[in-house]
């Protein structure tokens, strides 16, 4: 059987999605596919948390990708990385938006190495979209107290991943050449099909 190397347009929740079709069906090294949340954060850093109408400076700022499954995804792909050897490749299952905040989401977890193409589960929705992204603030640890953060999340017009989208897809195809899943149970309808299907294929 010979496959191509065109990409398949895959329907996504909002819109197409282009993943290579020969890199997923054909890959000899083991794969690691982590589902669920994926976004944008943005931390700042205070040295105590502020009182009610107060207005205070942040100590430092930081902006970077983030979600919990892009996390795990993120430092996998790190760890895994050998000029050497072949080592299991990381995939992701999300859905981001068209925006530039989603264009860094993907800049940033290419260069760490997982990879955005050998998976139908990675989405980006269609034009004019927007990515998820969470502000923290966080209070700066000192001998009295430890510190607290507080987490505010804006939920981005891309969506998550719909369960209608995902039974629409092979599972074969998914699964092929994964020896490990790992969810981090926010898509729950999502994740609890995907570890069910992971579990029939051993």
């Amino acid at each position: 059987m010979s496959i191509s190397g065109d990409k398949t347009k895959v329907q996504g929740p909002n819109g197409d999605h282009a993943f290579d079709q020969a890199n997923s069906t054909t890959q000899k090294n083991d794969i690691i596919l982590v589902v669920g949340a994926c976004a944008w954060d943005r931390l700042l850093t205070v040295e105590e948390y502020p009182q009610p109408d107060a207005k205070v400076r942040s100590t430092s700022f930081y902006e970077g990708g983030g979600g919990n499954a892009a996390n795990s995804a993120h430092a996998m792909a790190l760890l895994l990385q050998s000029p050497s050897r072949q080592l299991p490749k990381v995939y992701l299952g999300t859905c981001i938006g068209a925006d530039a905040v989603g264009q860094e989401v993907q800049e940033e977890l290419s260069q760490a190495g997982v990879d955005l193409t050998g998976t139908p589960l990675f989405v980006v929705a269609p034009p004019n979209t927007t990515t998820s992204i969470t502000t923290i603030l966080v209070e700066q640890a000192n001998a009295k107290k430890h510190p607290t953060r507080t987490c505010i999340f804006t939920y981005g017009s891309c969506g998550e991943l719909s369960l209608e989208y995902v039974r629409a897809l092979d599972a074969n195809q998914i699964f092929a050449g994964v020896k490990h899943f790992h969810s981090d149970s926010r898509h729950t309808d999502v994740a609890l099909y995907l570890a069910q299907a992971a579990h029939e294929r051993n």
